[in-house]
This record gives structure tokens, sequence and C-alpha cells, in this order.
């Protein structure tokens, strides 16, 4: 008879991405949890700029450029899209497209910039966390559409300039 392993296996779906984002520690743990001022991805003493990389329906995954430990509880805030990529993690404020209170489950330190890839859950996970992830889901697909549609159209040769 086959030994059963007790193994962790990913339950969700994830879609990968990458996206502007805000870690902001909770209020629980802010006292154990304070950013260096000194670091350009530091918005305050407990919110960090992140880069979103994957969503699903059991959490998001993202990097950051310090470390955060797990069982960390904390909001992750996705900023809409800029309007350009020189607006890229830019300091001028932009809408928060989804925001949601997670806990941190795994960190690992992907390079030796440093740069952490952080794994985390959402906490109270709802029918409402369904569907707003879906409708991001849904604008950010048509947002990428529109860009993709705009990249190629200005890479286009002009027609008036193509030989007979």
């Amino acid at each position: 008879m086959a030994e059963r392993a007790d193994l962790t296996i990913r339950q969700f779906e994830r879609n990968e991405v990458v996206l502007d984002g805000e870690f902001e520690v909770a209020p629980v743990d802010r006292a154990q949890v304070i950013f260096s001022a000194r670091h350009a991805a530091v918005i305050d003493a407990h919110t960090l700029r992140i880069t979103v990389s994957d969503i699903g329906a059991g959490g998001i995954g993202f990097q950051a450029p310090m470390y955060l430990p797990r069982m960390l509880r904390g909001t992750v805030r996705i900023l809409e899209a800029a309007k350009t990529m020189g607006q890229h993690h830019s300091h001028s404020p932009r809408c928060v497209a989804f925001e949601h209170a997670v806990r941190i489950r795994r960190v690992d330190l992907t390079s030796r910039i440093p740069s952490y890839f952080i794994g985390s859950s959402f906490e109270a996970a709802d029918a409402r966390l369904d569907e707003a992830l879906a409708a991001m889901m849904e604008r950010l697909s048509e947002t990428m559409q529109l860009r993709a549609a705009e990249v190629f159209s200005a890479a286009a040769p002009d027609e008036s300039e193509a030989a007979p």
C-alpha cells in the first residue's frame, strides 16, 4: 500500500501579470515591521512599492526589494496601469484597481540586488472577492489589448513611405 505524503500544492490557478502595487503593513503588525525611509521603494514607514507578478483566487504573488516575514499581515493594492511606460512606479498618485487584506506565506530571495518573491494568501476571502478579482482581470485584459494595439500601430511602417 502506498504511503500518503502530506504535500503542499497550489490550489488555485494564477494569472501572470506585471503591475505596479503597494504593500501596507497591517496596524496589528506595525510595531514589528518598519521600513527605512532611505530606500527608494518606501512610501512611508509601513508602505512599500511592489511589482505584482501573479494573481489568483487564493492570493497574490509580488516582488519586493525588502524582506517581509512569513505570516505578516497587510494590504496589497494594485494600481491602475500608467498611461505611459515612463510613469512606471512614479511618485504621482494613481487610482487603486484592487485592494485586499493578505497574509505573507512564502518568501524567496531571487537575486543579490536584493529582490524577494513574496507569496501571499487572501484574508477573509468570499464571493465578493471573487467578483472583484474577475472584474479587475477583465479590465486588465482590455487595457493590455489596447496597449498592444498602440505599440503595434506605432511600430507599423507608414503606408505613404512604402515602395511602389
